[in-house]
């Protein structure tokens, strides 16, 4: 339970690192045997816990250009997270940055933070992530 508090508390500060460092954590504790080799069921459980920890979350968020695969949106900042299964963090914020991703939000007043994530099927959990704000 307190891992829930820290994540939300995370994000409502901005701290990016440290909440990636949490999700990572939780995936790493899920049995071995459990179904992570589609991109499609890396949404769904982070759409989950996100909805779980009261969070305004939507995943294939769809802008002009593209569908964001997970957005969060707090009090002062919009979350746009890229996933990617088997690739590269970079490769994920390379398609938020090439696709502008950000832009329906940039009038907002809100701080943006960017994060591409690359998910291991070697290791079942998350192998590396990249933040930009």
């Amino acid at each position: 339970m307190v891992l829930v508090f820290h994540l939300i508390d995370n994000l409502n500060d901005g701290d990016a690192n440290t909440f990636m460092e949490g999700i990572k954590s939780m995936f790493s504790s899920v049995s071995y045997d459990m179904n992570m080799e589609r991109e499609q069921n890396l949404h769904n459980a982070l759409l989950i816990l996100m909805k779980l920890l009261g969070l305004e979350v939507q995943t294939e968020y769809r802008t002009s250009n593209g569908r964001i695969d997970l957005f969060i949106k707090t009090e002062k900042f919009y979350y746009i997270i890229e996933l990617k299964l088997d690739k590269s963090a970079q490769e994920a914020l390379d398609q938020i940055n090439r696709k502008d991703y950000a832009l329906p939000f940039s009038t907002d007043g809100r701080k943006i933070i960017k994060i591409g994530v690359n998910f291991s099927t070697k290791t079942r959990t998350i192998s590396e992530w990249i933040i930009e704000e």
